[in-house]
């Protein structure tokens, strides 16, 4: 199952940066902290429980 979105900013954020952040108790590259932190937990929690995955498409290709 799956949550097909046209923004990549969610799908990075439940993807790459979310886990990434996770590993780097929530800071970003520049050490600053993640701003969206409890979203994206709250997130990343939905998809381990669930194996939702995050579908990103083009929304201009229609």
């Amino acid at each position: 199952m799956g949550i097909v979105t046209d923004s990549k900013f969610t799908q990075n954020c439940a993807t790459e940066w979310g886990q990434r952040w996770a590993r780097n108790a929530w800071k970003l590259a520049n050490g600053e902290d993640a701003k969206l932190r409890e979203p994206v937990k709250r997130l990343l929690g939905v998809i381990a429980e669930s194996g939702i995955e995050i579908i990103w498409v083009n929304c201009f290709a229609f």
